[in-house]
């Protein structure tokens, strides 16, 4: 069992279109040629295909022009032949088509309804060598993307086609910022299937964790759908400031399996990053574990507060620091003042000389040095 997903590379490059995206064509455009479709013959000597139209419903009368041009091994090609999906529905009303010197090479058909914009095609084959090519002309009235699957079998021409978009970008890179504590969430990721059957996105790979979350899926996606899923990304600000690095992520397709190749117009993957920021006006205090008197103070007005020297054992505030306040990490505004205690506490029922949040009064040292 095999398939194969147009437009490759090489059909892309061979009709003159951007690679790695459905066929744009403008309202009346043809394909510039014929473009060869792989060789897939299954049982009964027949390959099958599924076109996808993009849009909304195709009006009835309006159909898509579908011509198919068959060629004998070693000969040349014989006259084209339009394939009218609404006539040609049935093996009875199925389209003959000449290989060169033979006057059948092969036979088409269309199977409807055309249910999202997908064209179910059969094409027996005659003449046992016989190659196809395909071109597609847009008659249905308005701008239209196309992407077409042969297989050997039927089922296998059921194929998705994701492409996720953040405001028509692509790749979707989210970039956020957000206080500490706080969750930010970004637009959403539209995903689409643009292929010629349904899938079902469950989840991301690798999987999204803390400090992200994420909402909208599972999603299932037909072809063609009327709406996009939307994949909303939320970020929850940790309590610490600082930069989270870039990381890639993948949608996962289950039921059918979307092989790729991946590009601008067939993108399963997304980015995030990440900052966390103090509140506006705040800073974080400094650790002044163990420190002197004198680099207490550096550090303290360095991270932009106002000092306050405490000697626990001698007003002088003579020796090292053995606690803070606030503690080391909290954010407090700017110009707020943050105290070192030196040495150890003398403690008088219970309660540390000089430590001002428990009111030791006139006996507490002034701010130290003075502003």
């Amino acid at each position: 069992m095999a398939f194969a997903i147009y437009p490759d590379v090489d059909t892309a490059a061979l009709l003159g279109k951007p690679a790695l995206a459905p066929i744009n064509l403008a309202a009346g455009e043809e394909m510039a040629v014929f473009a060869p479709l792989a060789a897939l013959i299954g049982p009964g000597s027949a390959m099958h295909l599924r076109i996808a139209v993009s849009g909304s419903p195709v009006p009835a009368g309006a159909q898509p022009t579908i011509e198919l041009l068959a060629q004998e091994p070693d000969a040349f090609g014989g006259d084209p032949r339009k394939i009218d999906p609404d006539v040609a529905i049935s093996p009875a009303t199925a389209v003959p088509i000449s290989g060169g010197l033979a006057p059948v090479a092969a036979r088409a058909h269309f199977t409807p309804p055309y249910t999202d914009n997908v064209y179910r095609l059969t094409v027996v084959i005659d003449v046992a060598g016989t190659r196809l090519w395909i071109r597609i002309t847009n008659t249905t009235g308005m701008p239209r993307d196309f992407v077409w699957v042969v297989a050997d079998n039927e089922p296998e021409t059921r194929q998705p086609w994701i492409h996720a978009t953040l405001g028509n970008t692509v790749p979707a890179n989210i970039a956020f910022e957000a206080v500490t504590g706080e969750t930010r969430t970004a637009q959403p990721i539209a995903v689409t299937n643009r292929g010629t059957g349904p899938t079902t996105v469950p989840t991301v790979a690798p999987p999204l964790g803390a400090p992200y979350s994420l909402t909208g899926l599972p999603a299932v996606l037909g072809p063609n759908p009327a709406a996009t899923a939307q994949v909303r990304i939320s970020f929850h600000a940790p309590g610490d400031p600082g930069q989270i690095p870039p990381a890639s992520f993948s949608f996962v397709t289950a039921d059918k399996l979307d092989p790729g190749p991946f590009g601008p117009g067939h993108n399963n993957t997304f980015s995030l990053s990440a900052r966390a920021v103090p509140p506006p006006g705040h800073l974080r205090v400094p650790d002044l574990s163990g420190k002197n008197n004198s680099d207490c103070i550096a550090a303290i007005h360095a991270a932009g507060f106002k000092a306050r020297i405490l000697g626990l054992s001698s007003l002088s505030g003579v020796g090292l620091c053995t606690r803070q306040k606030p503690l080391a990490g909290k954010f407090i505004r700017a110009g707020e003042r943050v105290r070192a205690y030196m040495a150890a506490p003398v403690v008088s029922d219970g309660q540390a000389l000089h430590d001002d949040d428990l009111g030791s009064g006139t006996s507490l040292p002034g701010d130290w040095p003075p502003d």
